[in-house]
């Protein structure tokens, strides 16, 4: 609801001309994000990064477990070096 009114208060700068319920309007008008290029570009980088961090933590389990970068590479289709990369990733 806050955000929905300051988005409503910076149009209102942008549309000098127009009233608060002309905007209203022009908001209800609007494609839904997730409908959008923009908003399904945004959607794969959400569900991209979400993979990466899922497979991090797997390997970070598996490590703790005793598991070895090699059978770790074996069990998730990852690389030594992958591996390797994402460990140091989570270090810094």
């Amino acid at each position: 609801e806050v955000l929905g009114e300051i988005f409503l208060l910076l149009l209102l700068q942008r549309f000098k001309t127009k009233s608060r319920e002309e905007l209203r309007k022009m908001i209800a008008e609007l494609t839904p994000l997730h409908e959008t290029r923009a908003g399904k570009e945004l959607l794969e980088e959400g569900i991209e990064r979400g993979h990466a961090k899922g497979v991090a933590d797997l390997v970070r389990r598996m490590l703790a477990k005793g598991r070895t970068p090699a059978e770790i590479a074996e069990l998730t289709d990852l690389s030594v070096a992958e591996i390797t990369r994402l460990l140091a990733q989570e270090r810094d």
